[in-house]
């Protein structure tokens, strides 16, 4: 299975989905892990940083989402339309969606997700403690 990390579309966003010291974990797992170019920059990862830990480059973001089963983001989008809308255009049938995804502030989102049959996990409504 591969595992797609993009660039942030969000302006704002300096936070990246996944940090390379998880990446060798992922591919001890048996996970490809592709990784947009620049994905960690603004927030202090290198793309080097990446390989050394197992993962492979991706220049080109149509690439990327057209490759990965699974995509981690941070914030793809905001409840106004920004640069991170023009990425449902880029999400396949089948595909796996696991971010802050926003779906109550952005619920033609979630019905573009569902109409396009994308499993999305909108992490922000997951419990984080035992008692939920």
């Amino acid at each position: 299975m591969k595992v797609g990390v993009p660039v942030e579309a969000h302006a704002e966003e300096r936070r990246v989905a996944l940090v390379p010291g998880v990446v060798s974990s992922l591919v001890k797992a048996g996970l490809d892990v592709l990784v947009e170019r620049n994905a960690g920059v603004h927030a202090g990862f290198s793309d080097s940083a990446y390989q050394e830990q197992g993962a492979e480059l991706v220049a080109d973001r149509a690439e990327l989402f057209s490759s990965a089963e699974v995509l981690l983001r941070v914030r793809p989008w905001a409840a106004q339309r920004d640069a991170g809308w023009a990425d449902l255009e880029l999400l396949r049938s089948g595909q796996i969606l696991v971010g802050l995804l926003n779906p109550l502030g952005a619920p033609q989102v979630a019905r573009t997700l569902a109409e396009r049959n994308v499993t999305a996990f909108a992490m922000e409504l997951i419990p984080r403690i035992s008692r939920a």
